[in-house]
């Protein structure tokens, strides 16, 4: 009568036996808690290194970004003042034109009177 109840505890026991091998297993196979300490503090230190360096590559990017507008504004400046510049150039092309033709004519005119023979009038 008692022959069912042995074979299922031997058979209970077998299972149990098993599964403390397999537990013991398994914690063997776990890491040491100190490094397991260690291994998780140096990956905090290193994703908190990485986040500084994502904010600081994210401000570089915003000054990178505010220079570039700047840049182009000072750009857009120059460009219109050049632009006014050639305009002045282009209208006082004719006068300068003009002053030209006149100084030459004043330079003929004086180097004519300083070849003709005028009387000393220093002496008077």
């Amino acid at each position: 009568a008692l022959a069912p109840q042995l074979e299922r505890l031997a058979s209970e026991q077998a299972e149990a036996a098993r599964a403390a091998e397999a537990a013991a297993a398994a914690l063997a196979a776990l890491p040491d808690p100190e490094a397991a300490i260690a291994e998780y503090d140096a990956a905090a230190r290193a994703e908190n290194a990485a986040a500084a360096a994502e904010t600081a590559a994210r401000d570089n990017r915003a000054e990178a970004d505010m220079a570039l507008q700047r840049a182009r504004g000072e750009a857009s400046r120059l460009a219109a003042a050049a632009a006014r510049a050639e305009s002045r150039l282009e209208a006082l092309a004719p006068q300068l034109a003009r002053l030209t033709a006149e100084l030459a004519e004043a330079k003929a005119a004086l180097d004519a009177a300083a070849a003709r023979d005028l009387p000393d009038v220093a002496g008077l």
